[in-house]
């Protein structure tokens, strides 16, 4: 399992708040409306690869290219929506909570 996020490695410009993940087609930090992507993936690199293209294409590009690997994913977007793509809700388990 791997997640690249826009949320860590970021900095201060002159143009505003700016961050690693760079969109190809403007060469500026990317502005796709997704935070993050964690891909659940057999190879950590292969996840990883997958992340970061999915989140600088943008969910619906993004899950395209996550379900054409075959991968599952979790896309969480810049309002805080949370977008399963594939299989990913099939890792999830749930968590007894503490009442006390």
């Amino acid at each position: 399992m791997t997640t690249s996020s826009r949320l860590r490695r970021t900095w201060s410009t002159t143009s505003g708040k700016a961050h690693h993940l760079l969109d190809p087609a403007t060469s500026q930090p990317s502005q796709s409306g997704l935070a993050s992507v964690t891909v659940i993936a057999a190879h950590a690199a292969w996840g990883e690869v997958h992340a970061k293209a999915a989140l600088i294409a943008g969910a619906q590009e993004g899950a395209a290219l996550i379900e054409r690997a075959g991968l599952s994913a979790m896309f969480v977007a810049d309002g805080g929506e949370t977008i399963p793509v594939g299989h990913f809700e099939a890792f999830l388990i749930e968590r007894p909570t503490l009442e006390g």
